[in-house]
């Protein structure tokens, strides 16, 4: 949340708190254990209606953080709405007729207890959901890191026919499965130490053996398989 939404937010609920307060001081009727009861559920239903929404949008950066944040809002927004509603109907009720006290401290921490868990559950999925993007991230670094360096090969390389072979193996890295697993680390560890292996030829000015190439390109082709075994 961007320093203009949180003014909106928090000029948002302080005018609610003052209307909702002034209103309750000012209007002349009798203050009973209901009453006072009411409004103090009305004002926890505003403070705990701020802290959600900071909750919903200042937890996390990305994206999906936000897209998951905004169904916490929603509750902690309709919530504040719902024991408002309640709390201004128990004070002009109690007006009338006689309301236990008991019965706005129960419907008002029933509803408090419900948001809560509410907040909390939706709260955890979105923390769930933002570990699985780093480690899906984390698992389609190495294959990114390798491509990357395959193609700086290409760049590189200034003898037409090597070139045409490391445009092929890039052409395999392309295709080939991005993300790594426990299964794929050591062959991938292999494939690094045998591009930089070539670079490290580049580099010194001298010719590069058709061998190098053919064993990166049986690594490649061995995690593959590799990839393909464990989707079966």
């Amino acid at each position: 949340m961007n320093g203009k939404s949180k003014n909106v937010v928090v000029i948002t609920y302080a005018v609610i708190t003052v209307i909702f307060v002034v209103a309750f001081f000012v209007v002349p009727f009798e203050r009973n254990a209901t009453a006072w009861s009411a409004f103090a559920f009305g004002c926890v239903s505003l403070i705990a209606g701020a802290l959600i929404t900071f909750l919903s949008f200042d937890k996390g950066d990305s994206l999906k953080s936000k897209i998951y944040g905004f169904p916490i809002f929603r509750l902690g927004y309709y919530y504040t709405i719902v024991q408002l509603i309640l709390s201004v109907g128990f004070i002009v009720s109690a007006w009338f007729v006689e309301i236990p006290s008991w019965v706005v401290i129960i419907t008002g921490l029933v509803l408090l207890g419900v948001t809560v868990i509410g907040v909390a559950q939706l709260d955890n999925v979105r923390d769930i959901v933002e570990r699985q993007d780093v480690k899906g991230k984390a698992n389609t670094e190495m294959m990114e890191s390798l491509r990357r360096d395959v193609d700086s090969l290409v760049r590189k390389c200034t003898d037409e026919k090597v070139k045409k072979e490391l445009e092929k193996l890039a052409e395999e890295f392309k295709y080939s499965d991005p993300v790594s697993s426990d299964e794929t680390r050591e062959i991938e560890s292999e494939i690094k130490a045998k591009i930089d292996n070539i670079r490290r030829i580049f580099d010194s000015n001298k010719i590069i053996d058709e061998k190098e190439l053919g064993d990166l390109k049986q690594l490649i082709k061995n995690r593959n398989e590799i990839c393909k075994s464990l989707k079966l």
